[in-house]
């Protein structure tokens, strides 16, 4: 699994002598006055105009159909969806509060914006409730099925429409930016936080908690405790890899699917992001108690932005946030479901959040099987070297294609299992980013035609899949026809999208950076891709990258804010698939996950964030049973017996990372991960894992999880639609379970009554 951090830019001066000590003024001034006026000089992006006449609808009924009724309250200023077979009633404000007299600024706000002062550049988070009363208004009116809201923010000369419409089973929350509108002398629009309390819980329920979409799934429990307000924050499909950064704070699995939700007593709320997923966050704070209230929400970028770190000895070391001059146009939309009784928790959820992923055609099955086991296999790393005693960087093999032969034949020969094999860096730079798809050809050093062929012949022989991973994305140097200057993607101030990535197996130094290629060549890259696939009679492709990384692209104003993302990576896999290709892709975010074949590196942690209070196989949930799919490396975790308890709880193949030989010399491995990959060293634990595994992933191929639950002494079940049952013990105790006693990190089956 690739995941990317940015390195900072930093200017550090130190000086002794006073003439240094101006000189380092002097320079930090300079950055300054580059980075607040910069080459991307702030224009106008509207012209704000005051509704002075404040025109409003009176409280009443908007829309209405069987299930449900859609009502404005003129004075409190917010949207209630009541059910009509239930009497429930959920508002986009903390409503049951307001009727009992709070004024609480937050609790009463419908809507929030950020916004950025053009002078200082800071950021500021502004309240509709408070600025309504004082600073503004709101204005409506009839829509199709809804209502619009328009929210005057006269102190900030900035104005947003939002509109809320009724439909059969959920109401859609919409924000259109071409119609904001903003003077843009003193501020400029950031970000638009739409109802923020749809998906909320009182804090006193005894049966209440929030999901947040982070890595595998996870809960934040409403209940106060000692710890106060636990936040979340983190971007949709992570954070947008064409962006500099000055710090990087992120601490866990990155958001791959779109959703987020909050369930109290027998009813739930699932929020779906159904437009423009990738220009927003989803956030969530659990026991507030100055609130009361646990609550999660959807905040949409209307702007892109860039962060800088300046610094010397006489201005100290700051950080700069610098905005796009202009915002996107693209539509943003998050649909809210109610859900009900047996529905009304995380496993519903899921079953929505998959129902509406078949509703729209974005997930179908296919008929690719699945193997019990993967294997990566990987292939070349630079080394330093040196010759006429001047150092350079020199490819070198970790596994040659005749070696990766060898290792796939000796694994079907010990296990008599084939399994499913990935071809990783096999690129002219190894595991660098170095011409798009790896070059034209593959590097002598791996081997020549013949061995390739032999290799891809081999598992066509034994019905072994074969797919090899092509780098469409991360580039850096010329070739092709792509070029390293012109044809990367532009951050928000139109800087060349440069990274200094840290990766799962690699640790990059400054010497070494990538660029992001630029949306609109992204198309290209995959012809390439394929075009070379094709010259080795190369059946399946692995996109990692594709699948992985969302990023703007702010040199064309269609893919600001990651605008397009979905729908773009959608068809370049499909173009893939049209030409006979079988189609992988890694760690992938849920649109790519839905389109190809095969999902490599499916997450099954939350990461190290203390706040998530339980990790659920979400992504699973939503996904099992219609594609092929495998578990982050087995081989290179920390306890390999919990990864093993994972991926069972998930119910997906084991994965293993590979290599035929260890490179001492390597500057792109570390050596505890090369030492953990040899090929040697880990046919006996793939033999013992798959002696355990191997009948249980048959016993529930093709199934889909039906119901996941959290039991007590940390045992948890997983329920398959064919009547599977998986008990597993997530801690490093023996434990008691239902029809039994559990060791260590230990999973059973049963099989369900009927």
């Amino acid at each position: 699994m690739i995941t990317g951090y940015c390195r900072s830019l930093t200017l550090k001066l130190h000086t002794k002598s006073n003439l240094k000590r101006i000189l380092s003024f002097g320079v930090s001034a300079i950055l300054l006055i580059i980075l607040l006026s910069g080459c991307n000089a702030k224009k106008e992006t509207g012209t704000y105009i005051s509704d002075e006449r404040g025109a409003g609808l009176s409280s009443k009924v908007i829309a209405s159909n069987s299930n449900y009724e859609l009502k404005w309250d003129g004075d409190a200023q917010c949207v209630l969806l009541s059910s009509l077979t239930t009497g429930k009633t959920w508002s986009n404000v903390l409503y049951d509060d307001y009727l009992t007299g709070s004024t609480s600024a937050n609790g009463n706000s419908s809507l929030m914006i950020t916004v950025s002062n053009s002078t200082t550049m800071k950021w500021d988070t502004v309240r509709s409730y408070a600025e309504m009363i004082e600073n503004g208004h709101i204005s409506c009116q009839k829509i199709d099925n809804g209502i619009r809201v328009i929210y005057y923010f006269d102190l900030y000369e900035i104005s947003v429409p939002v509109d809320y419409q009724l439909r059969d089973d959920s109401v859609l929350v919409s924000i259109r930016p071409s119609e904001i509108q903003e003077s843009a002398k003193s501020y400029q629009l950031v970000s638009v936080s739409v109802a923020p309390f749809i998906c909320s819980v009182k804090n006193t329920s005894s049966d209440a908690y929030l999901f947040v979409p982070s890595g595998s799934g996870a809960l934040m429990y409403s209940a106060e405790n000692a710890d106060g307000t636990r936040t979340y924050s983190a971007e949709v499909y992570g954070d947008d890899a064409s962006r500099k950064i000055a710090e990087d704070f992120t601490d866990g699995e990155s958001v791959r699917l779109p959703v987020f939700g909050a369930k109290e007593g027998n009813t739930a709320v699932l929020g779906i992001i159904e437009e423009n997923a990738g220009a927003a966050r989803i956030e969530a704070q659990s026991g507030n108690a100055r609130l009361g209230y646990s609550y999660v929400y959807s905040t949409f970028y209307v702007r892109g932005y860039d962060s800088f770190r300046y610094g010397s000895y006489a201005l100290a070391n700051n950080v700069i946030t610098r905005v796009s001059s202009d915002i996107t146009s693209d539509t943003m939309a998050v649909g809210f479901y109610p859900l009900y009784d047996d529905s009304a928790d995380y496993n519903g959820m899921a079953k929505r959040y998959r129902t509406y992923l078949q509703e729209t055609k974005a997930l179908e099955n296919n008929d690719v099987l699945a193997s019990p086991y993967s294997i990566t296999i990987h292939g070349g790393t630079l080394e330093r070297s040196a010759l006429l005693g001047i150092p350079h960087d020199k490819l070198t093999t970790m596994t040659t294609f005749s070696a990766a032969e060898s290792m796939i034949s000796g694994l079907i020969d010990k296990n008599q299992i084939t399994p499913t094999v990935r071809m990783m860096d096999y690129g002219d730079k190894g595991i660098v980013p170095g011409t798009i798809a790896g070059g034209k050809s593959f590097a002598s050093v791996y081997g020549n035609q013949k061995n390739i062929r032999s290799l891809t012949e081999y598992c066509k022989q034994n019905s072994t899949q074969l797919y090899m991973d092509f780098d469409v994305v991360r580039y850096s140097k010329s070739g092709l026809g792509f070029s390293y200057g012109k044809d990367c993607a532009k951050t928000a101030i139109l800087y060349q999208a440069t990274q200094y990535p840290i990766t799962p197996l690699r640790l990059f130094d400054q010497t070494m950076p990538y660029r992001i290629l630029s949306r609109g060549r992204l198309s290209d890259a995959v012809k390439v891709a394929l075009k070379k696939a094709k010259k080795y009679n190369i059946s399946g492709v692995s996109f990692s990258t594709l699948g992985s990384l969302a990023y703007s692209d702010f040199s064309d104003k269609q893919y600001y804010v990651k605008s397009k993302t979905e729908n773009d990576i959608i068809q370049l896999l499909k173009q893939a698939s049209s030409d006979e290709k079988t189609v992988a892709v890694s760690a992938a975010n849920s649109y790519a996950a839905a389109a190809a074949d095969v999902l490599f590196d499916i997450p099954v942690e939350t990461g190290d964030y203390d706040f998530l209070d339980e990790a659920i196989p979400f992504y699973s949930m939503v996904f099992h049973g219609s594609k092929a799919m495998y578990s982050c490396t087995v081989n290179l975790g920390e306890n390999a017996e919990r990864r093993l308890m994972l991926a069972a709880v998930n119910g997906i193949g084991l994965g293993f990372d590979l290599i035929d030989y260890y490179n001492t010399e390597s500057k792109d491995l570390t050596t505890e991960k090369l030492y953990g990959m040899l090929y040697d060293d880990n046919v006996g634990l793939i033999g013992n894992y798959l002696q355990r595994y191997s009948d249980y992933f048959s016993s529930i191929s093709g199934a889909t999880i039906d119901l996941y639950e959290i039991l007590e002494n940390g045992v948890t079940k997983t329920v398959f639609d064919n009547g599977v049952v998986l008990y597993a013990n997530h801690t490093a105790e023996k434990v008691t379970y239902p029809v039994g006693m559990l060791n260590a990190y230990e999973f059973k089956t049963e099989q369900e009554d009927g």
